[in-house]
């Protein structure tokens, strides 16, 4: 699942954005334009979001059966975890993650068909929010193998206030962040640019987005870029609010919410 997905981190709490295109691996086909990247965990002691991007549905070797879907397989994890209170995020997203990875074996003993284009393809999951009072983020990484067991990494990001992370065509972030004349209209100027506001964070993740569309990004990179589109969804994730969709930017969206 190309996709571009944007987190902005403020002293308000954190934005959490990504574009709504589902396209076919094989083919480069569109296979959904509402497809929702963005969930929550609201559980006691965290509130927290998280986001997909990669190989998100893996699919058998003779047909286009899903074997195993990410998004669901998430959610059941952290519904068995839901009682669980390991002492830090980075230790609760290890215990997801080998939930997930205790399911994902399971299906590869019972079936032993997965597509052998799964080799080294990777699945992402973005996660940010609070833990305990404290606002944390990382990120999860599942390496792939059609017969072996995926590889995990799980790795802490940085906070970088008021800035955007996230994930997308390599080629356009580079020039996003070096503040490149060319896109120029997708940059937000935040009246105190050392203490960002949430709405203001809403605006530079939502152009994050939208920039990936700009036709000089498709011709930088035409790849990654052709493959964004869709329903651009946004969230926020706040101490005192916990998880709610931006304003005009919910689920399961609307035609307004369509990038160009």
């Amino acid at each position: 699942m190309p996709t571009a997905i944007a987190r902005v981190y403020t002293s308000e709490g954190f934005v959490i954005a990504a574009d709504g295109l589902k396209t076919r691996s094989d083919t480069g086909m569109v296979a959904s334009n509402s497809e929702r990247k963005i969930f929550e965990i609201e559980q006691p002691g965290r509130c927290l979001a998280y986001a997909f991007a990669g190989a998100v549905q893996l699919t058998s070797q003779d047909s286009d059966e899903i074997l195993f879907d990410f998004i669901a397989r998430t959610k059941e994890a952290a519904d068995r975890l839901a009682k669980e209170r390991p002492r830090s995020l980075w230790h609760y997203t290890e215990r997801l993650a080998e939930e997930i990875e205790a399911s994902l074996d399971l299906v590869k003993e019972a079936s032993g068909t997965f597509d052998p284009a799964l080799e080294s393809q990777q699945t992402y999951i973005l996660m940010d929010g609070y833990y305990g009072k404290h606002p944390k983020r990382l990120s999860v990484t599942f390496k792939h193998h059609a017969h072996e067991p995926a590889e995990v990494n799980i790795a802490p990001d940085n906070f970088f206030p008021g800035q955007p992370i996230g994930y997308g065509s390599e080629a356009l972030l580079r020039l996003l962040n070096s503040q490149d004349p060319a896109f120029a209209a997708y940059y937000v100027s935040p009246q105190d640019p050392n203490n960002v506001t949430l709405a203001e964070a809403v605006q530079i993740a939502a152009n994050r987005i939208r920039a990936h569309r700009d036709p000089e990004a498709i011709k930088i990179d035409e790849k990654a870029c052709s493959a964004v589109g869709g329903i651009l969804h946004i969230a926020t994730i706040t101490y005192t609010g916990g998880f709610q969709w931006a304003p005009g930017f919910g689920w399961p969206g609307t035609l307004e919410q369509i990038l160009p």
